[in-house]
């Protein structure tokens, strides 16, 4: 079984707090909007991580990317829409991320901007409300691209393979996944992506110490990564190292 689930909303806020106002900043009668597993707060740190992945795995506009543990597939975006990548897909299991991809987020914001006692129907609340919802449209622009596939079987895996189009030698990924497995699965789903492609297969990585180091996660360091993956590349968040 997973050292860790993402299956509920919960799961996925519970991992972050991001004040949402460092743009303008907020009056010191009242405390700062905070927001979670959000678009508005998140897209800035995934649009920085897409654009290192992209320079340190030297990835060019012909890559074709399939990415495991993709959330709601804003790593994808710009990597496709804005660094011009060829063709980035996504997989996601979640019965959260499935369930939420093709809806807005107004129900968070609007929770979060009560939260700190303004309402969203005047004044400073409305003006929040506008700025933190953007053009209030599906919080996963490339919602069509979060697959519901697992690639634990050849059937799924094959589904994967006509979604992305073209011969197997396109690249895998790996989101944040492996620090919520066991040893056991992180080889398990690593045979799976080699049965996926012939490409190269990449995990991004919290490591330690930058992890806490309890039985709720595995926590190790890039090199012991490696070591139990010899044949992937392993990237470290943060330092962007590569192994």
């Amino acid at each position: 079984m997973p050292l860790r689930t993402y299956d509920t909303k919960a799961d996925f806020d519970s991992l972050y707090d991001i004040g949402a106002e460092g743009a303008w900043g907020h009056p010191n009668t009242r405390a700062e909007v905070r927001m979670h597993y959000n678009r508005f707060v998140l897209l800035p740190y995934m649009r920085q991580r897409a654009q290192r992945l992209y320079q340190v795995l030297g990835w060019t506009s012909q890559t074709r990317l399939v990415i495991v543990g993709c959330g709601f597939n804003w790593t994808a975006e710009v990597l496709e829409t804005e660094l011009g990548m060829n063709r980035v897909i996504g997989l996601d299991v979640s019965v959260y991320i499935q369930a939420a991809k093709s809806q807005n987020e107004d129900d968070d914001i609007r929770a979060a901007i009560q939260a700190v006692g303004l309402s969203t129907s005047f004044g400073d609340g409305m003006t929040l409300f506008s700025a933190l919802r953007g053009d209030g449209g599906p919080r996963a622009k490339k919602a069509a691209d979060i697959l519901n596939e697992n690639i634990r079987t050849n059937a799924s895996r094959n589904r994967v393979k006509q979604y992305i189009s073209g011969a197997a030698n396109f690249e895998g990924l790996s989101e944040n996944v492996l620090e919520s497995l066991t040893d056991a699965e992180c080889a398990q789903l690593s045979g799976y992506a080699h049965q996926l492609t012939s490409g190269r297969i990449s995990h991004f990585l919290d490591c330690l110490p930058n992890i806490p180091n309890d039985e709720t996660w595995n926590a190790k360091t890039l090199e012991q990564w490696k070591a139990l993956l010899p044949n992937d590349t392993v990237v470290e968040n943060g330092t962007f190292r590569v192994l």
